[in-house]
């Protein structure tokens, strides 16, 4: 299995360089645009939706990442606002309604869920694909942070785990395992 995992790390490794350092503009979009379709799929399918309608979600998703193409007067920090305040509704919805109630949600709160994902991630995607074009080494320093936050969460989590952060949400997540996560992207960011 840890075989199978590093295996799988190196060629994904391989091809994020290859992407981000080699691959032309719109050869990169279309890969967000896959990346897109197969999030949106999944959280669709995690909000409950049939499988049409997650692949639905999916490609709606995916076709938006092309709407900056069109509106080339996009602001970042607007970008950066309008996804942070989805970020906080989707957080504040989570904590109020458990997903474990998700199964028994009305039928018109299973799309709102579904659709928290659009203003959420439209920005980072789109913030991805500005700095595949103008400073790469930016893209790939800020995907370095996160990874290292994952990392870091999973390993201070396995190893020193004891106090659950947000049980009724996600049980497997700690205080631990949340100051592993920021440790490790403060130490990775630093670094940059």
């Amino acid at each position: 299995m840890l075989r199978q995992r590093l295996i799988t790390a190196a060629f994904l490794l391989l091809l994020v360089f290859v992407l981000i350092f080699q691959a032309s503009s719109p050869v990169f979009l279309v890969f967000l645009m896959l990346l897109a379709l197969f999030a949106g799929q999944e959280w669709g399918r995690l909000s409950l939706f049939s499988r049409p309608f997650a692949l639905l979600l999916g490609l709606v998703l995916a076709v938006l990442l092309l709407l900056p193409l069109w509106l080339n007067n996009l602001i970042g920090p607007m970008l950066a606002d309008i996804s942070v305040a989805a970020w906080l509704l989707w957080a504040v919805l989570m904590l109020a309604v458990s997903p474990s109630m998700l199964d028994r949600a009305s039928i018109w709160q299973r799309p709102f869920t579904g659709f928290m994902l659009l203003p959420a991630f439209l920005p980072a995607f789109w913030f991805a694909s500005q700095l595949q074009r103008q400073s790469p080494h930016q893209l790939l320093w800020v995907i370095l942070i996160i990874s290292a936050g994952d990392v870091g969460a999973m390993t201070f989590g396995k190893l020193w785990g004891r106090r659950r952060l947000i049980p009724r949400v996600s049980p497997g997540k700690t205080w631990e395992g949340l100051l592993g996560g920021l440790l490790a992207s403060a130490i990775v960011g630093t670094l940059g």
